[in-house]
């Protein structure tokens, strides 16, 4: 299954611009490839996070109204930063 995604941006600041890509990319690696080790609840100031095992796969779930939107979760998951890195080698080469 293959699914596009546009994103429209109200800025012209090429880094602000980097900087969402970067996020957007993570995000979706963590919620597609999680490991389940739980850094995220872990790091998360608000408890907002919490993961289950289901079928063999783990299922991110953040409470909306809990989540502040900090990215500590984000900016931690290893998953998503190594995601990050393999998608920005395979467009430079």
């Amino acid at each position: 299954m293959s699914t596009n995604i546009s994103i429209i941006f109200k800025t012209r600041d090429t880094r602000k611009k980097e900087r969402i890509i970067k996020h957007i990319v993570r995000i979706i690696a963590r919620f597609s490839l999680c490991l389940g080790c739980r850094l995220c609840e872990l790091v998360c100031p608000t408890n907002a996070i919490s993961i289950k095992l289901e079928k063999n796969k783990y299922i991110i779930n953040i409470d909306p109204k809990l989540c502040t939107g900090c990215l500590l979760c984000n900016n931690l998951c290893p998953v998503g930063i190594f995601y990050e890195k393999a998608v920005k080698n395979s467009y430079s080469t």
